[in-house]
């Protein structure tokens, strides 16, 4: 028996997965969209082909979009079908969700995302993403109220008469001042 020594090209298809509303946010109010942006890359060395990914949604998430044109809603799933991946490619896929409105507060919102090929890959370890992303349901802080400037009478004129006055006003009240604590160390 004659044993063949063909190595069979392989890909190595990765995942990664930002949640949001914002990337860096990890909660997220009942009744907002939350969105997951997830990227496929093939490190090569060879084409991937029917590369499928799936993200199982959430059943307090309320499926409503996704991109590109590839990825569909089915079977309480996105699903984006791509015919080929080439070496060193990378496809971004973005799907949208809103939060039930009456989701409880603390509720934990997990997503896995997996992808796979029709083409041998030398590595599966890394075809799985993961976010979680925990409901808060607690009031906004209020707004602060900015200070409104109120209208002010226009008075005439009167700076000379009344800078004098308050400078020998100041003058007495320091001069005032200084007395007072001076009798009361005498008498101390």
């Amino acid at each position: 028996m004659k044993r063949s020594n063909v190595v069979w090209p392989t890909a190595l298809l990765s995942l990664a997965c930002i949640q949001g509303p914002a990337a860096a946010e990890e909660t997220v109010r009942a009744g907002h969209v939350v969105v997951y942006t997830m990227t496929i890359r093939n490190k090569g060395p060879a084409t991937a082909r029917e590369v499928v990914m799936r993200d199982p949604v959430d059943s307090r998430l309320e499926f409503r979009s996704a991109v590109p044109s590839s990825c569909d809603y089915e079977d309480g799933s996105v699903t984006c079908r791509f015919s080929r991946l080439d070496p060193r490619e990378a496809v971004t896929v973005e799907w949208r969700g809103r939060v039930a409105p009456d989701t409880p507060d603390g509720y934990l919102i997990r997503s896995v995302a997996r992808v796979s090929a029709a083409t041998p890959e030398s590595r599966l370890d890394n075809n799985r993403a993961s976010a979680e992303i925990v409901v808060t349901n607690r009031p906004l802080a209020p707004p602060v109220a900015e200070p409104v400037d109120e209208p002010r009478e226009e008075l005439p004129f009167t700076g000379l008469l009344t800078w004098p006055l308050g400078l020998a006003g100041l003058l007495v009240g320091v001069g005032l001042a200084v007395r007072w604590t001076a009798r009361r160390r005498r008498l101390s």
